[in-house]
């Protein structure tokens, strides 16, 4: 570590031990920036000065719907993942979201689009997405809620200081959501990532975002894929007896018993690891392929998450019909191109690759077909409702 670097982190500790700051701004006014190393400069603020800003952030959130107190809540409080630190996008492209539509599903006609889409990102966590969405697309005009004060306060912060200041953020539960909550009705797109599958009621949440579409409008959706599941429930099953006390039951779908500390998910990963190198438990494989197992807090979120569920291409599709809205296409960013050769080969029937059930049994022939974990599509509320 650079001699300058470290003296300075030994200095500040010295002399101002961060547990004994009370005010973190009159802190940092002490210390002349312009002599501090670049990198100290960082970790300041990463440490101590952000969490400064988040917490002014939470003081003046309302929430604009009555919240539940739920332990899935008490969980998401406590853990405001996944954080991120740099933009997950290196350069800010701007092209329309009706342009990456009609090149990703060419099949499909769409009406006329607005040249301004008014856009919710229900379930925004710490705001990744919402940037990876004001980043990307010029033709957005973009609103995001989540109902974690925790969450939600990073992702105000965050974004900002990457110079997002045209985003709408509200303090929300997904279930006691109506239109009348926006000031400007409904909305042309919908986008629930990562959110759905961790609902103790998915369709029920589903169903109250589909309330919030206007006729004619989008919702672009992720779920947790059912083979993942199975893979999740492998590896709680092989954790089940590892820790005292035991982090998980030993019901057939094993229930999360307590919260595991940082160590202990370490440690949990390194089991896994050792027990594939041996040969065993061959069925915990999928995880490790994915980029959650390498990182300690998204491995936290996808293995020891206190309610998750998964689902398959023809419960999407069942989904899909009792809500009455109108598949637009499954993209799948990780299918290597030889695969999906094949399903065309096999399918000529489905050039769209749409039909749930011929995907769930090419699935179930070939796992590593559709790798990830996520099932993720586009769908559209009828202009009317029969």
């Amino acid at each position: 570590m650079d001699r300058t670097l470290l003296f300075q982190i030994s200095l500040v500790s010295m002399f101002y031990p961060l547990s004994e700051i009370e005010n973190f701004e009159d802190f940092a006014l002490q210390l002349d920036f312009s002599k501090l190393h670049p990198l100290f400069v960082i970790l300041l603020n990463k440490s101590v000065l952000s969490a400064s800003v988040e917490a002014d952030i939470r003081d003046e959130l309302q929430p604009t719907t009555p919240i539940t107190q739920t332990e899935l809540l008490q969980y998401y409080e406590r853990y405001a993942s996944p954080t991120w630190d740099n933009p997950p996008n290196s350069v800010i492209t701007k092209m329309t979201w009706k342009q990456e539509f009609e090149w990703r599903y060419p099949y499909f006609k769409a009406g006329p689009f607005n040249d301004k889409l008014k856009v919710l990102v229900a379930g925004c966590a710490t705001g990744k997405e919402v940037y990876q969405y004001w980043s990307t697309y010029s033709d957005l005009s973009i609103t995001a809620i989540d109902y974690s004060k925790n969450r939600l306060s990073y992702a105000m912060r965050q974004n900002k200081e990457l110079g997002v200041d045209d985003v709408d953020f509200f303090l929300a539960d997904i279930l006691s959501l109506t239109p009348n909550h926006f000031p400007n009705g409904l909305f042309d797109l919908v986008v629930a990532s990562d959110f759905l599958h961790y609902q103790p009621d998915p369709l029920k949440a589903w169903e109250k975002l589909t309330a919030l579409v206007r006729p004619g409008g989008f919702m672009s959706i992720s779920l947790h894929n059912q083979r993942v599941i199975s893979t999740l429930t492998a590896v709680r099953k092989f954790l089940a007896s590892k820790f005292k006390p035991a982090i998980f039951d030993n019901s057939p779908t094993p229930r999360l018993l307590r919260v595991p500390s940082d160590d202990e998910v370490r440690d949990a990963r390194k089991m896994i690891i050792d027990a594939l190198e041996q040969g065993q438990n061959p069925e915990m494989g999928e995880l490790i392929s994915t980029m959650s197992f390498y990182s300690l807090k998204d491995f936290r979120e996808t293995v020891f998450h206190p309610q998750v569920q998964g689902f398959s291409y023809s419960i999407v599709g069942e989904l899909l019909d009792r809500l009455g809205l109108k598949l637009v296409g499954f993209d799948f960013p990780e299918i290597l191109y030889e695969r999906e050769l094949a399903y065309r080969a096999t399918h000529l029937d489905d050039p769209e690759m749409k039909n749930c059930a011929y995907l769930d049994d090419f699935d179930a022939k070939d796992p590593t077909a559709f790798a990830g974990l996520y099932i993720t599509f586009t769908c559209q509320k009828p202009y009317k409702t029969m």
